[in-house]
């Protein structure tokens, strides 16, 4: 987690990609870090008063299920490949969805063609 003076005049993307999972402002209050740190804690991300793409904010793993979602793998093959139980992949795939704000699958195809996450070219 990183902690600034202002979240605006941070770069959050590239925070994000360099591996942040939080940013608080020095100035916050403690009860703004402590729930900072029980989101980080529990696998999510925190960015208040930033602007990031929510698949931004996915850890690694989450990240892997959303690239097989994309790819139209069901929860049984994405397990296999990732070496994870299906349990663990239905997880994943429903913090991806609670992150992105959608329902379904189908959503998360929908959200992926609208941030330009798909390839167009075949």
């Amino acid at each position: 987690m990183l902690f600034t003076r202002s979240p605006f005049g941070v770069r959050v993307d590239a925070l994000v990609a360099a591996g942040a999972r939080g940013v608080v402002s020095k100035d916050a209050d403690l009860e703004v870090l402590v729930e900072a740190v029980r989101e980080v804690a529990t696998g999510a991300s925190y960015f208040p008063d930033a602007h990031v793409a929510p698949h931004h904010g996915s850890s690694g793993q989450e990240r892997a299920v959303f690239d097989a979602l994309l790819a139209s793998k069901r929860p049984k093959e994405i397990a296999f490949e990732l070496g994870l139980s299906l349990s663990t992949v239905y997880t994943y795939a429903e913090r991806v969805r609670k992150k992105l704000g959608v329902e379904d699958v189908r959503d998360v195809v929908s959200y992926a063609h609208r941030e330009g996450l798909l390839d167009t070219e075949e």
